[in-house]
Parts: C-alpha cells; structure tokens; sequence
C-alpha cells in the first residue's frame, strides 16, 4: 500500500503515541494526498518514527507499507534517501 503525506490535501492519517511507564501521551492529525487499501493500526517506536520523519528532506513523504506487522518504507525529495521502520506489537 501507498500512502503520500502531505499538508493540505486528502484523507486524514491519525498519529498517536503512549509510553505507559512515563504516561506519555501525544497524537496528532496528517493528511494524505492518496491512499489504498483498508484501515490499518500500526505500531512503531516513537523516537525511531520522529528521527525517519525529521530526517527526510521535502513537504512530503511517501509511506509504503503492506501490514501492521510488515516493514515500513518511508521517503522524502532526495530519491537516494530510504527509511526502513520495523513496526512494534500493539495490545489491542
């Protein structure tokens, strides 16, 4: 599945994180420009996520991704810049 994310266009994608030992707690509201496929929740570590997010360089990010327990791809501009997230188990 494809998802681009961009400020202003589309569909929404709901990001929510919680660190139950801190309590923790933030989302917040993307939207997406095209997506395919039925809703998902995937799990990801907060810290790897906002490195990969702060890390790619542009207004928009492409995010590949095919099951909540499958690998993530996310890009930025520069085609030579690749991010890879393994998704973490959530408890439903």
């Amino acid at each position: 599945m494809d998802s681009s994310l961009n400020k202003g266009r589309g569909m929404s994608m709901d990001m929510q994180t919680e660190d139950i030992e801190t309590e923790i707690e933030w989302g917040t509201k993307i939207t997406m420009i095209n997506h395919e496929g039925s809703e998902l929740h995937i799990g990801y570590n907060a810290k790897y996520l906002e490195n990969i997010v702060k890390s790619l360089v542009g207004d928009e990010i492409v995010v590949k991704y095919g099951s909540p327990v499958s690998a993530t791809i996310f890009r930025g501009d520069d085609p030579n810049v690749t991010n890879l997230l393994m998704p973490v188990r959530l408890n439903d």
